[in-house]
Parts: C-alpha cells; structure tokens; sequence
C-alpha cells in the first residue's frame, strides 16, 4: 500500500513542476508581447 501513496504522490509533484514551468513560459511569452 506504502508503495502506491509513494507513486501517487510522485506523480503530483511532477505535474506541478510541469504546472510551474508552463506557467513561467506563459510569463515570458506575455513579457515578449508587451514589449513589441
């Protein structure tokens, strides 16, 4: 059982890394765009 929380909690912790990534691209992107 411990190993299917351990998994599950993994998985979350990579979709927020990924969460967290899109969203500085996104900030940069709308950076970009205010500058043109």
């Amino acid at each position: 059982m411990k190993g299917s929380y351990e998994a599950s909690v993994e998985r979350q912790v990579e979709r927020i890394k990924r969460d967290r990534e899109m969203e500085a691209q996104y900030m940069m992107l709308e950076e970009m765009l205010k500058d043109e």
